[in-house]
């Protein structure tokens, strides 16, 4: 029964803090001449929020200068590392089923296949995130046109 409800107690906690971790609000002050014009349509309706809600501004962000090697990786390291704290909460898991098994040798064996099961798991993120990154770099700058940069940069 307590195993039951740790399991659903630990995808409740996974799932909110996948929640919390993608969503972010940005909110700015807006004036009041915005939120007196007059509401035509639903689309006008959602503009309407959005330009009260983020202002004339934005959100702030400069969105000329992302690149997309750059947007790539900052997914990958969040979904990386996102599933790296999953397999490290996996490891403390196992960590307390064995300490708390009190001898029982089906629950060791149980903690010691988590155990060993999420240490592949961190390896293999890890190796994962080397070779994501080894590539967009390449590729990055496989890409690049070196043909109107000074000479003296043959390493760039």
């Amino acid at each position: 029964m307590r195993l039951k409800i740790s399991k659903k107690l630990m995808i409740v906690t996974v799932v909110l803090g996948c929640c919390l971790a993608l969503t972010s609000v940005v909110a700015d002050e807006s004036s009041d001449a915005e939120a007196a014009k007059p509401v035509s349509s639903a689309a006008d309706s959602l503009n309407q929020g959005l330009s009260q809600t983020a202002g004339e501004k934005g959100a702030g962000y400069n969105t000329k200068d992302i690149k997309l090697e750059t947007a790539v990786m900052k997914v990958i390291s969040y979904v990386l590392g996102l599933i790296g704290v999953i397999l490290v909460a996996l490891i403390v898991y196992a960590g307390f089923t064995w300490m708390t098994a009190a001898g029982n040798e089906e629950k060791v064996s149980k903690a010691k296949d988590i155990m060993i099961a999420s240490a592949i798991g961190l390896f293999i993120i890890l190796l994962s995130y080397g070779i994501a990154s080894f590539i967009v770099y390449h590729l990055n700058q496989a890409t690049i046109d070196k043909s109107n940069w000074p000479p003296g940069y043959p390493w760039l």
